[in-house]
């Protein structure tokens, strides 16, 4: 699960976690159902409930190291987003930082570049912790509305492309 974090806690624990901060309000993932859920928090809050996606990642042996895990490099090209990410075989969990993952270990470093204005996000683990044996993710609340990542997406389009009018109309000078 990833979450946005405003301040992480450097406490001491058995098990294993990863914390990457997001913007996203919340994201689950359960890699045995195959189940997608997040919430979006722009333009208003919807849960977004999915199958989590398969992507054709093209994988380098170019390798380097992150947090003391030797990561190798992958390339995705999706949905006009050029997409670079350096993962962990070590850890063997085929997860990642928003909707990116499956790939034979998780992303501790993952660059999205759309490529019309060149926007760049990185997302990049700053520490994984150990956790408790006894720690369990369980599936989060889910609001009244939802739709699937395709659906959010269409509405999203329409919503920018709303706005896009608007601000291009300008105002009267009356």
């Amino acid at each position: 699960i990833y979450r946005y974090i405003q301040k992480l806690n450097n406490e001491s624990n058995d098990g294993l976690k990863i914390s990457f901060s997001t913007i996203n309000s919340f994201l689950y993932k359960d890699y045995n159902t195959n189940l997608y859920i997040s919430e979006a928090i722009w333009p208003k809050k919807i849960t977004i409930k999915d199958t989590i996606e398969q992507f054709d990642w093209t994988i380098f042996k170019e390798n380097k190291s992150i947090l003391g895990f030797k990561v190798y490099k992958a390339f995705l090209n999706y949905h006009d987003f050029y997409i670079t990410a350096w993962y962990a075989p070590e850890i063997n969990i085929p997860c990642g930082p928003n909707e990116y993952g499956g790939l034979p270990g998780l992303i501790l470093f993952l660059e999205t570049k759309y490529s019309k204005n060149e926007e760049v996000q990185i997302y990049e683990a700053i520490e994984i912790k150990n956790l408790n044996e006894d720690f369990k993710l369980s599936e989060p609340e889910i609001l009244e509305k939802t739709m699937t990542q395709e659906e959010f997406q269409n509405f999203f389009d329409d919503f920018v492309e709303k706005e896009n009018e608007i601000y291009k109309s300008g105002v009267d000078k009356d």
